[in-house]
């Protein structure tokens, strides 16, 4: 069996014997401030629940392993998601900036061995401690009375939320190679990283409430949803980091991938408009005189259908703007464009026109509708 030499170069650079051994040592002691901090807060907890009647004491092994499994699940988001994602964006850019990125264009690896082997090549170390981390985790759940089912749920989240974090890091670095703006791109994950973080207590408080997501007026369980929707922006993700690599080792890539992605959005984003009742604020309040005439007239489904398509509309414009922004402007192809062009090959030409094209077309669909 061959091992991608790309995967096996990264694991050489970013794992050693010291590092195996150091990293969970010191999660290890983590942990265990963690279970004192909870053993001494059980106490606390027991006492003023005996001295009044607000509360009975809790199971003493259940507390201390829900407490400790938190700490877990945060290490682990911490370790995977914040500073794995970082290792993701600097896997090309850094190489760029050592210049050994030319040499490695010119091997024989293809686009989709250079993804994956650089991918979870270089964040190889984050894994193993955050397998440390959700081992812990999965075990210190296994304890918790009537609660295990949640969470383990809850850590499949989070494992996936790390793998779409990393994946869309990989791909931003990409985009900053192609565009040479590698310090905007690697901020640009930063924030992104900090709002995702600010995002987690959310999510947390949705699966403690256990309320189900309107979507298209169907009510969804909170987890089935948010794995399904996960998984699939996991493999759009992907979809974006093969792309770009194709165009940085300067193969052909048509534009359908990136097309196909922008219509899901505006496909999957409208869903959670629901008029007046259940609809998230940010998209309720998308268009106020439409909102009014949903509350005031019966039979609201095309006025629900015509505030669809224009969310569907604005998130198209959107994507068109940013794929002017970030497409290439060489000229170079656009002569070759002109050359396919006066040759007749029509099928090369709209293989080879620029995504911003196609969302123009779309764009021009949509206001016609």
């Amino acid at each position: 069996m061959r091992i991608n030499p790309e995967f096996k170069r990264n694991i050489w650079l970013e794992i050693s014997k010291l590092r195996l051994i150091i990293g969970p040592v010191i999660l290890g002691l983590i942990l265990w401030l963690s279970y004192l901090n909870a053993s001494s807060s059980y106490e606390t907890i027991g006492y003023w629940g005996y001295r009044s009647s607000i509360w009975s004491k809790p199971d003493r092994v259940s507390y201390i392993a829900e407490e400790v499994g938190k700490t877990a699940l945060w290490l682990f988001g911490l370790i995977t998601i914040f500073w794995g994602t970082i290792l993701a964006s600097g896997s090309v850019s850094s190489e760029v900036q050592d210049e050994t990125w030319d040499n490695q264009k010119m091997s024989y690896l293809g686009a989709w061995e250079m993804v994956w082997g650089k991918l979870f090549g270089r964040t190889i170390y984050s894994w193993y401690l955050g397998a440390v981390c959700m081992l812990i985790y999965g075990w210190s759940s296994l304890l918790i009375a009537d609660r295990q089912l949640a969470f383990l749920k809850r850590g499949a989240i989070f494992i996936l939320i790390a793998l779409l974090a990393q994946a869309v890091g990989f791909m931003l670095s990409l985009l900053g190679i192609l565009r040479e703006q590698h310090a905007k791109q690697r901020e640009s994950v930063m924030y992104a990283l900090i709002a995702l973080f600010a995002g987690m207590p959310f999510l947390q408080q949705t699966f403690e409430n256990r309320l189900p997501i309107k979507w298209y007026g169907m009510d969804i369980h909170v987890f089935r949803f948010l794995f399904v929707v996960l998984l699939v922006f996991l493999g759009w993700a992907l979809l974006g980091c093969y792309r770009q690599m194709r165009e940085e080792l300067h193969a052909e890539s048509s534009p359908w991938g990136a097309l196909a992605f922008g219509v899901f959005c505006m496909f999957f984003f409208p869903g959670f408009l629901q008029g007046i009742s259940g609809a998230p604020v940010f998209v309720n309040n998308f268009s106020n005189n439409i909102a009014l005439i949903n509350s005031a007239v019966p039979g609201v489904s095309i006025w629900l259908l015509h505030d669809r398509l224009r969310l569907a509309l604005a998130i198209s414009f959107g994507m068109t703007y940013l794929s002017i922004l970030l497409s290439s402007k060489d000229l170079v192809g656009f002569r070759k464009l002109f050359k396919l062009l006066s040759a007749d090959q029509i099928k090369e030409v709209l293989v080879n026109l620029p995504v911003w094209i196609y969302s123009l077309a779309l764009n021009g669909l949509l206001v016609i509708l």
